[in-house]
């Protein structure tokens, strides 16, 4: 009776392992959805660099730092409705911002916000393979922007 555990601990040992080296050998076949690399996942965490939060911009914006140029990635008539304060209007959608970006200064940050996020973090991956570093994206994006204090329109 005092062996059983210590057969079932080892009875769930092995199989454990076994399954473990049988999957690692089904891996190496082509095909498997599993054993592709998720670059989604690696982009994710390669992309937590460029994001800032709502928050520290906000404070950049309140200490009347020079430092940075924020674009809003948005349509005009979205940018129209109210944009933070000091952001100039430059579409994603249409090429402006890509055009545009042949212009950008290498010597100030450039923080990018778009509607939710995701045309930031597009625009973040643009402006990184072309060797910008400075380059941020809003978290969220105007959805996450909750100072209308800082609004204009």
């Amino acid at each position: 009776m005092m062996y059983r555990p210590v057969i079932m601990f080892i009875f769930i040992f092995f199989s454990v392992h076994l399954q473990g080296g049988v999957y690692a050998q089904d891996a190496t076949s082509e095909g498997d959805p599993y054993t592709e690399e998720d670059s989604s996942f690696k982009d994710e965490i390669f992309l937590n660099d460029y994001i800032m939060m709502p928050e520290t911009l906000l404070q950049r914006i309140q200490a009347h730092k020079k430092d940075f140029v924020l674009y809003d990635l948005r349509e005009p008539y979205l940018y129209a409705q109210g944009h933070v304060r000091g952001a100039r209007q430059c579409t994603w959608h249409d090429g402006n911002f890509k055009r545009k970006s042949r212009d950008f200064a290498l010597d100030k940050d450039i923080i990018v916000i778009s509607r939710n996020g995701g045309n930031g973090i597009r625009a973040v991956k643009f402006l990184l393979n072309r060797d910008f570093t400075r380059i941020y994206s809003i978290e969220g994006g105007m959805e996450n922007w909750l100072y209308s204090k800082y609004l204009e329109y």
